[in-house]
């Protein structure tokens, strides 16, 4: 299973006659997988959901008072990083016998009209409609595309010096998941509890500009008198701004052009990594004359700097060897979630994403044997039983 976990499951049938010497069907090391993913997601959703409900009930588990927390051990300093990625989603079936997707998104448009109609039916007035337009995010359109919502934890003293200027992750906690806000909120919270985020002395977070995910940090991770909080704005993201201003006023295509964009967009970059935001806001503003895109390029810098303002201290970020740069959590996106979810063509239900991602992040962190356990234990089932399953 850990072979179909980390390669499609053509191949990994393949490697496994490879190894053992006698085959395995496709089909059933599909519902091998994926019962066994199903499994392990449920007890965690599940494990989530008891924890978030104590929250309210029993709040110092998460927040201890200060005599408690002398008495604990507690992290240094802890990194949470998070980001999304996207991942093709088509509900119902799938495959040579499937249904066309035309077909499919009339069959879902005519049962929402006729729910709506149901719900209805006694309020006076005419019969209400349902534009066609409100089915489009379905996700039965060869564009569907949704959020696997990625969470990277790891402590300072996982950092390991590989060369003069990079450091390497030892030991990480990795999260994925396609669902609700409400479902992520409570996986969020119980990694924060499990990794020992909430009674850390130091959480460094490093997110983008997303205002969801800075909305969750705030309700979850505030700032206390036990612990500190930094928060960081990607800078790989807000140097991304930078170069679509400079894109967009100078261009690129032309060695000339390039020849003016590069100077005029090093020069902002300069300011940024010395903290200086208000130099750079300052000379965005004074820029004179934009008309149609490159206006809006502009404007869009300046209002994403003025909101993030507080987080781009990167200057004194780095006086404090912090990390500035979420690139850890675009590798997770690199070689976790996209190798094995985002293949030519692919498309996942939302139960099969969850179940795979479930897997992926337990290989990834490196608690296989870990959470198999922990699985059985839910099911009230020996871990050799699930072992010998696997």
């Amino acid at each position: 299973m850990l072979l179909c976990t980390v390669v499609p499951f053509g191949k990994g049938c393949e490697l496994f006659s490879s190894f053992c010497g006698f085959s395995v069907s496709t089909h059933l090391a599909r519902t091998l997988t994926f019962t066994i993913g199903t499994r392990l997601f449920e007890v965690e959703m599940q494990r989530a959901k008891t924890l978030w409900e104590q929250r309210a009930t029993n709040p110092e588990l998460f927040e201890p008072v200060p005599a408690k927390l002398r008495t604990i051990e507690r992290h240094e300093r802890v990194y949470v990083i998070t980001d999304n990625s996207k991942i093709g989603v088509q509900e119902g079936k799938r495959g040579r016998n499937a249904p066309k997707v035309k077909t499919l998104r009339k069959i879902l448009q005519h049962e929402r009209l006729k729910r709506t109609r149901n719900a209805k039916r006694t309020k006076p007035g005419p019969e209400p409609t349902e534009p066609v337009e409100s089915v489009k995010n379905d996700g039965l359109d060869d564009d569907s595309w949704r959020d696997i919502r990625g969470l990277l934890i790891f402590r300072e003293a996982d950092l390991a010096q590989s060369s003069p200027r990079r450091r390497e992750i030892l030991e990480r906690r990795v999260i994925g998941h396609v669902g609700t806000k409400e479902e992520w909120l409570q996986l969020v919270h119980m990694a924060f509890y499990e990794e020992g985020v909430y009674t850390a002395r130091e959480v460094v977070v490093v997110a983008d500009g997303g205002n969801g995910i800075w909305e969750l940090i705030a309700e979850l991770l505030p700032s206390t008198s036990s612990r500190r909080v930094v928060e960081i704005l990607d800078w790989y993201h807000a140097a991304s701004h930078l170069w679509a201003v400079g894109r967009a006023l100078k261009g690129c295509k032309t060695p000339a052009q390039k020849q003016q964009c590069i100077p005029w967009v090093t020069t902002l970059l300069d300011n940024l990594a010395a903290g200086q935001v208000a130099n750079v806001l300052q000379r965005l503003r004074k820029l004179k004359n934009l008309r149609g895109d490159s206006a809006d390029t502009v404007r869009k810098c300046i209002k994403y700097f003025d909101s993030h303002r507080a987080r781009m201290r990167y200057t004194w970020y780095r006086k404090n060897k912090m990390l500035i740069g979420s690139g850890a959590m675009e590798s997770i996106h690199a070689w976790v979630f996209q190798p094995r979810c985002r293949l030519p063509g692919m498309r996942w239900s939302k139960a099969g994403a969850n179940a795979i991602l479930r897997l992926r992040c337990s290989w990834a962190s490196g608690r296989w044997d870990e959470d198999f356990a922990s699985a059985a234990v839910a099911a009230k089932e020996t871990p050799r039983q699930i072992k010998a399953a696997a």
